[in-house]
């Protein structure tokens, strides 16, 4: 019993040596597997580019098919900055500009849209305004509301220059209606800017003008004479026996560098026009109601316009009073420009006030 223990024993012991020994070999004999490389971080496939959306046509024209009315010029414009636009002015019969931008192509045009009450029936009238500050012009056109529809009647346009700032308009109440004014420059150049204001009435059918004045100006002196800055304002506008009455207030103040850093303020002075006109003739002054004579307005209120003698003519109440009650710098200046200037019976006067 004990020598077949001992066998059975032997046996299994010769068996697991001899499993273990195959299992070894047979991993032996195995190929060597290859190597695994690392798989790269995942990435999202590229979407294919778009070309960029335009949203403008260089010189797109307004296309024939479109109603004329300022929304869908407005919105043209808007969309077109660059657009051609000589057709829709034939549409219009709107004539070339002579002396702005005739908007044929836009350089980078823009359009602003407002309303106004231009007239003496309901409902408010269409004032649309382009502006291309690349070449310095702005053009607005008025339409008219056809009742009942959603037609528009084109009334009139009108085109202005702006140079140092934009054209701006505005509505000037008179005359038992509105008024619509345009602003625009009328100079510029070094040490020079001068503006002025359009005053339109609106008929059924057109824009007639009523009257056009220097509104705002600046010079600088020269040969020895005073800067002159002006300003007006509208005072009144009336309608008599079919006659449009327009009174403005004109403030102008002469000063000068005579002496020092700071500029020398010599004298203001305040002067009333009054322009008039009728439905068959241009604005005029009127001389009775107006403070100034129409020589004066050209020569004093126009760029490059006033000569030495126009300054003393034209402002000796001013200058009397500065020769008798001016301060010592304002005398000094008086005296120093009387030495400049040619004899004359201003002169004299100006030169005994100063006890010369």
């Amino acid at each position: 019993m004990r020598k077949l223990s001992i066998r059975i024993l032997v046996a299994l012991v010769t068996l697991a040596i001899s499993l273990t020994f195959s299992w070894l070999l047979h991993r032996l004999r195995q190929p060597k597997p290859a190597p695994v490389e690392a798989a790269p971080c995942a990435t999202l496939t590229p979407a294919a580019q778009t070309e960029p959306v335009a949203y403008d046509e260089d010189n797109a024209e307004y296309p024939d098919d479109s109603p004329l009315s300022p929304w869908e010029i407005s919105w043209f414009i808007e969309a077109h900055p660059t657009a051609n636009l000589k057709k829709l002015w034939e549409r219009l019969h709107v004539k070339d500009a002579e002396a702005y931008s005739d908007f044929s192509e836009c350089g980078n045009c823009a359009a602003k849209l407002d309303w106004y009450d231009l007239d003496t029936e309901p409902g408010d009238e269409a004032v649309l305004k382009i502006s291309d500050d690349a070449r310095e012009s702005y053009r607005y056109l008025v339409f008219k509301p056809i009742e009942k529809t959603d037609d528009y009647r084109f009334i009139g346009h009108v085109d202005e220059w702006g140079k140092y700032k934009e054209s701006q308009s505005f509505v000037a109440v008179g005359a038992g209606k509105g008024l619509l004014v345009t602003q625009g420059q009328s100079a510029s150049g070094s040490g020079v800017a001068y503006y002025h204001n359009r005053v339109f009435e609106m008929t059924r059918n057109r824009l007639r003008e009523i009257a056009s004045y220097e509104c705002e100006g600046h010079q600088s002196g020269e040969f020895d004479l005073p800067t002159r800055t002006f300003s007006t304002r509208i005072l009144d506008i009336q309608k008599r026996e079919g006659q449009i009455r327009v009174k403005l207030e004109l403030n102008a103040i002469y000063s000068t560098w005579f002496a020092g850093d700071e500029p020398l303020q010599l004298f203001s002075k305040r002067q009333v026009a009054v322009f008039v006109s009728s439905h068959n003739s241009n604005p005029v002054l009127d001389r009775n109601e107006s403070t100034i004579t129409a020589r004066e307005l050209e020569h004093m209120y126009k760029v490059d316009s006033m000569t030495p003698d126009d300054f003393l003519q034209y402002n000796l109440f001013e200058l009397l009073n500065l020769a008798t009650r001016g301060d010592r710098a304002q005398k000094a200046w008086l005296k120093a420009f009387l030495k400049k200037s040619e004899s004359g019976a201003e002169k004299r006067q100006l030169l005994a006030a100063l006890g010369k």
